[in-house]
């Protein structure tokens, strides 16, 4: 049901999962960084509770943010690869969304995550491969 739902709905319900699971709350504090998902934050997602990036408990952007001691979710794999707090990414690609995470900047922050993302985690220096994972996302965002 949700391939026939809007992208950009997928994608919101994706990110409040993702979220969610990452802070381990029902509720996320989240900084948009130059992003104009906002918008649509606000619109589809109950959970997800837009503030500024001092009292976020995660950062999402799709562009190079001044340094920042918070985990930051990548949305565009430049950026992922780019940002050394990037704990992970969910960008499309071909128009199919890619959610990878990266070990070893889940450490650093000590975010352990639910046993259903181990297929999305890999090493930072794995990076470079491709990986889709749209099946797995859909049942994901459906829970």
């Amino acid at each position: 049901t949700l391939s026939q739902e809007d992208p950009v709905y997928i994608e919101v319900k994706l990110l409040e999962k993702i979220l969610t699971d990452i802070v381990k709350k029902e509720s996320v504090f989240v900084c948009c960084y130059a992003t104009e998902k906002v918008q649509y934050i606000d619109k589809y997602s109950t959970k997800i509770h837009i503030t500024n990036c001092q009292n976020a408990d995660i950062i999402i952007s799709d562009r190079e943010i001044p340094y920042n001691n918070k985990p930051v979710i990548a949305l565009n794999e430049e950026l992922l690869k780019q940002l050394q707090n990037a704990i992970g990414g969910l960008y499309w690609k071909k128009g199919r969304p890619q959610l990878v995470f990266l070990e070893d900047r889940l450490k650093k922050f000590n975010i352990n995550l639910p046993p259903e993302y181990r297929r999305f985690t890999i090493k930072a220096q794995n990076l470079s491969q491709k990986f889709i994972y749209y099946d797995n996302m859909v049942f994901i965002a459906e829970r």
